[in-house]
C-alpha cells in the first residue's frame, strides 16, 4: 500500500505493484506472486493520499496520548 500511495503521489495516477510471498516451507513451496492493486487498494490510496482532515483528527489524540 505504502509503494502504491508513493507512486500516486509522485505520478498522480495508481500502478500495479507486485509482492513476493513465499511458501518454500510448504510441500513444493515456492515464491508466489500478489498482485494488490485492487479497486478497494486504489479507493484507500486516493483517500490517503487527498484527505488530511483524518490526520488533522488523529494528531492532537497522538500528542494528547504521549503526554498524558
Amino acid at each position: 500500500m505504502a509503494l502504491q500511495l508513493a507512486f500516486l503521489k509522485d505520478r498522480g495516477h495508481p500502478t500495479a505493484v507486485y509482492e513476493t510471498a513465499s511458501t518454500r516451507l510448504f510441500l513444493h513451496g515456492r515464491t508466489e506472486v500478489i498482485r494488490s492493486l485492487s479497486k478497494e487498494s486504489v479507493a484507500f490510496i486516493e483517500a490517503m493520499a487527498h484527505d488530511r482532515g483524518s490526520v488533522c483528527l488523529h494528531f492532537p489524540c497522538t500528542v494528547s496520548s504521549l503526554t498524558g
